[in-house]
């Protein structure tokens, strides 16, 4: 017997869970805990997030995911739907369409729950399929603000290059010198709230306060290297993006090749941004209607309308 199931995450049995967290170690070769399924996926603004899986014979073959998250849209507040984990396992035989359905079955529960857009960062792999079958609108690539650390540490740079560190750090305290302090509002904006922190953070996140503002990271093991990622910058200002990445290195000192920050493109920092052929990988950003009409209002068509980076989306 083979079916798709429908429903929120507190619908979900103990053993569906479990399915799903060892389709996700099949499929991508990471483990998954239960403590990260049920922070992922119970931690949000709506107490759940949506689900629709492919069940043959009590296992589960296919996945697609939607979690609820907060916006403000010029002031008033949305709820967005975040796609997030969809995996099928080479078992499941499904078609691209039927892949399809389960999407229009997940937002269809998500749209009658209040969400009103959809937006995501499918992989390589995935992002054509978005575009083509699932009728997602194409944002662009977020841009990667890169402050150079222990280049050495990074597979194929020699360690005589460590010694652009110091220059990287000379660089960004003159444009600190200059740099504003007003802060940076956008059109659109996640809800930075003491709840969504509580949930989007553990023990894998450093908080660094700093007259003005503070900024949040993360290490992580990319296989080309230990990289410091910025997550967030609060309130983001001129000032505090130079501060920030000051103050992680300083925190950081050799334990990361570099620093990164990914967002969308900013008014300031030109001179720490990679052009997109020399990056190892790339973010692309997708959105879309709920529900029957695909087509984003234009507001949510803009990647410069979006204060957009890692805080947004759960990869680090």
């Amino acid at each position: 017997m083979s079916n798709f199931i429908t429903c929120t995450t507190d619908r979900l049995t103990d053993q569906q869970k479990k399915g799903i967290c060892d389709l996700f170690f099949q499929v991508f070769h990471k483990e998954k805990s239960f403590e990260h399924f049920n922070r992922q996926f119970f931690g949000t603004c709506r107490r759940h997030s949506y689900h629709c899986i492919y069940e043959k014979d009590h296992k589960i073959l296919a996945n697609y995911c939607i979690v609820p998250y907060e916006y403000t849209v010029n002031g008033a507040k949305q709820i967005f739907g975040l796609s997030v984990d969809t995996i099928v396992s080479p078992e499941a035989g499904l078609g691209p369409f039927a892949v399809a359905d389960m999407a229009a079955l997940t937002e269809g529960l998500a749209k009658e729950d209040g969400c009103q857009l959809l937006y995501g960062f499918p992989n390589d792999n995935a992002f054509q399929y978005n575009i083509d079958i699932l009728q997602r609108y194409p944002m662009g690539f977020l841009e990667f603000y890169i402050l150079p650390l222990a280049l050495g540490k990074i597979k194929r740079v020699p360690r005589y290059l460590n010694f652009l560190r110091y220059f990287s750090i000379a660089l960004v305290k003159i444009c600190r010198l200059g740099a504003s302090s007003v802060k940076i509002t956008y059109p659109v904006e996640k809800v930075d709230s003491p709840d969504f922190r509580k949930n989007r953070y553990d023990r894998r996140h450093h908080f660094i306060r700093f007259k003005g503002g503070e900024a949040v990271y993360t290490l992580f093991e990319e296989s080309f290297g230990t990289i410091a990622y910025i997550v967030d910058i609060a309130p983001l200002t001129g000032k505090n993006f130079y501060t920030a990445f000051l103050q992680v290195a300083f925190e950081v000192k050799n334990n990361a090749g570099l620093i990164a920050y990914p967002s969308g493109r900013l008014p300031f920092g030109s001179i720490l941004r990679i052009p997109h052929r020399f990056l190892p990988r790339k973010v692309q950003m997708i959105v879309a209607g709920m529900g029957e009409n695909k087509t984003p209002a234009s507001i949510y068509c803009s990647m410069s309308n979006w204060k957009i980076n890692l805080s947004d989306f759960d990869v680090r």
